[in-house]
């Protein structure tokens, strides 16, 4: 039986979008907080534009508390992915406003991304988050944009969840380990190298 892979682009979307409970429990997990109801602002992928480089298989979506995330699967990562996540993040962000609209409506944004390959190889960790912080006391400039790079290679150096972590905690485990299972019985999994 063929199993399609997760970590493509378009099946992650498409898991994504179709399960909506899915969805939610992948939130939930990745931003550490409750989430229930979330509007995807971006559902349609057209048969026709999904070999079009210019078709986004990034997933946005309005949360029930008026905050928002962009979630991205990347297998592979390019030396410009951080520019692009930012651009994501504050795309969303500044998409929330027109002109003349008052900078109170604003909301947080958070860019979720899911990378099949390391980001940063000197960051051993399965979940990590940026924010806006001074530099040198790290307090916190605003919550209004953050940034969760899950790197799946990092998953067998993420510690066992245990009763001491938080069901968050455990619920990214347990994507991670989804998205890096095996696609067929045998076959040995190509990600964790």
């Amino acid at each position: 039986m063929l199993v399609l892979d997760p970590k493509l682009d378009i099946v992650f979307k498409l898991m994504l979008t179709q399960e909506p409970a899915l969805l939610v429990d992948m939130l939930q997990g990745v931003l550490g907080r409750n989430v229930s109801t979330p509007t995807v602002l971006n559902p349609g992928i057209l048969g026709a534009q999904v070999r079009n480089k210019q078709v986004g298989l990034d997933l946005r979506v309005a949360l029930d508390d008026g905050s928002r995330a962009d979630l991205e699967m990347q297998r592979r990562v390019p030396d410009n992915l951080a520019a692009r996540l930012v651009y994501y993040g504050t795309r969303d962000y500044s998409d929330q406003l027109v002109r003349g609209d008052d900078y109170g409506r604003l909301t947080p944004t958070s860019v979720i991304a899911w990378l099949g390959q390391p980001m940063f190889r000197d960051l051993r960790r399965l979940h990590s988050v940026f924010e806006l912080r001074e530099r040198h006391t790290h307090k916190l400039f605003s919550d209004h944009l953050a940034f969760h790079i899950v790197q799946l290679p990092y998953l067998r150096h993420s510690p066992v969840p245990s009763t001491e972590s938080s069901c968050y905690d455990a619920q990214v485990t347990r994507w991670a380990r989804f998205l890096c299972a095996r696609r067929s019985l045998g076959e040995e999994d190509e990600m964790m190298s």
